[in-house]
């Protein structure tokens, strides 16, 4: 039996009060999964605007600040 199997037939046994908190709870998962993507879906462009200023390579870069440290 899949999970889900498992989480329809468990369902099918609770009272009607009790499935608009799971209903409650289903429609907050899907909610911050959305939040989620759409966060994730942004993330590149924070980089790619943090990273504009470098002129050049990026290793180039990287390797100098390196070398100032040391």
């Amino acid at each position: 039996m899949t999970i889900k199997e498992k989480i329809i037939q468990e369902i099918d046994s609770i009272d009607p009060v009790q499935l608009h908190l799971i209903y409650d709870i289903i429609s907050n998962i899907k909610n911050k999964s959305r939040k989620q993507n759409q966060k994730n879906n942004n993330s590149h462009l924070k980089v790619r605007n943090a990273l504009k200023s470098v002129k050049g390579s990026l290793s180039s870069e990287i390797i100098k600040n390196r070398e100032d440290r040391i």
